[in-house]
């Protein structure tokens, strides 16, 4: 049985972009993800919030997506920042000290 894949809403206010997870991010979302990041990109919004705290899981792909994310919109001279993680998907910002590549906020 596949886990559930990667849930996720996109909404825009103003001049800020707000995309928020739900459920999973492995790899087996890779594919969707990249129609995700143009989306994201798309009108160069002038901040990205990327809400993580209805995100249940995150492997080390994901964190490589979140990353991929983070570089497209520096590209763009968008600003993206996570918020919101909690539990393991916490821990595992935390220990990876990803916040020395993406922004956190909390």
């Amino acid at each position: 049985m596949r886990a559930t894949p990667m849930d996720y809403d996109i909404t825009t206010e103003g001049d800020e972009r707000r995309l928020v997870f739900r459920g999973r991010l492995t790899f087996a979302d890779h594919e969707a993800f990249h129609a995700l990041v143009v989306a994201l990109t798309e009108g160069r919004p002038k901040r990205c919030a990327v809400d993580l705290s209805n995100l249940d899981f995150i492997d080390s792909a994901g964190l490589g997506m979140l990353i991929m994310a983070h570089d497209a919109a520096l590209e763009q001279n968008i600003a993206l920042t996570l918020h919101g993680a909690q539990g393991s998907v916490r821990k595992i910002l935390d220990i990876t000290k990803f916040d020395e590549i993406v922004a956190i906020e909390e």
